[in-house]
């Protein structure tokens, strides 16, 4: 369950950074697991969740 979420929200990732030119993925990396980028990956798996 939580593994094909994440997939959903790495698609939309992957869509958004092809819409928009930036790297979420690379940014988020670079931040490593910190507060900031572990509540972006919550909401947008949040986000994902309602939208599919």
């Amino acid at each position: 369950m939580l593994s094909k979420t994440k997939k959903r929200a790495d698609d939309f990732l992957t869509q958004l950074q092809e819409s928009t030119g930036i790297d979420i993925h690379y940014i988020a990396r670079s931040g490593g697991w910190t507060f900031f980028s572990f509540a972006i990956n919550s909401l947008l798996s949040l986000i994902v969740v309602i939208i599919f």
